[in-house]
């Protein structure tokens, strides 16, 4: 019994505990069970240097694992082919309840500006891929220095922002998600 305990102690202290929220301004918490789904996603997003931690949404991550490798496609919006707005707009409906419209540049005019190391999860960053002129590229920023967004070669994928070739087709970031609340003080039993 007590190595059953001191296991279980392990495992929750190597995976603290995680809920689900609903839409943004919902209250609606669930928790999340760690089956062998949640640990497998947790551990691809690792080997890609994404460590998923109880700070991480669950449900960002989960819808991301879906779209993974899905090929690029201009002007698509299905499983069988996406571009990087499309993967945007959908990443933040089905999982923030938000609804984006237009193109990368749209988007771009539409977020509050962030510097790059202010950069949170869920946070937009924006390039100049094609166009010197304007920006036609986007992806959804998920910590330390890593981004998912779609490659013309390999699709929907995780790549580094310290990457010389988005280092240097890099334009600006910018915040959809509102500033979550801090967290109410309790007063100490006296």
């Amino acid at each position: 019994m007590q190595r059953f305990r001191s296991a279980f102690a392990l495992l929750l202290l190597t995976f603290p505990p995680v809920f689900i929220t609903g839409p943004v301004g919902s209250s609606d918490a669930q928790p999340v069970l760690f089956d062998s789904a949640y640990i497998s996603m947790v551990s691809a997003f690792a080997e890609m240097g994404v460590p998923i931690n109880y700070n991480s949404n669950p449900l960002l991550y989960a819808e991301l694992q879906n779209w993974l490798g899905t090929p690029h496609i201009r002007r698509s919006r299905g499983r069988g082919g996406i571009d990087c707005s499309g993967l945007v707009k959908i990443v933040y409906r089905n999982v923030y309840g938000i609804e984006l419209t237009g193109s990368s540049q749209d988007m771009s005019r539409m977020v509050k500006p962030v510097e790059i190391t202010g950069l949170r999860e869920g946070d937009l960053v924006f390039f100049r891929i094609y166009h010197q002129s304007r920006i036609d590229h986007v992806g959804i920023f998920l910590g330390n220095g890593r981004f998912v967004h779609t490659s013309s070669s390999n699709g929907v994928i995780v790549s580094e922002l310290s990457n010389s070739y988005y280092r240097r087709r890099f334009v600006r970031a910018g915040r959809v998600l509102p500033e979550k609340p801090d967290m109410a003080l309790v007063p100490e039993n006296q």
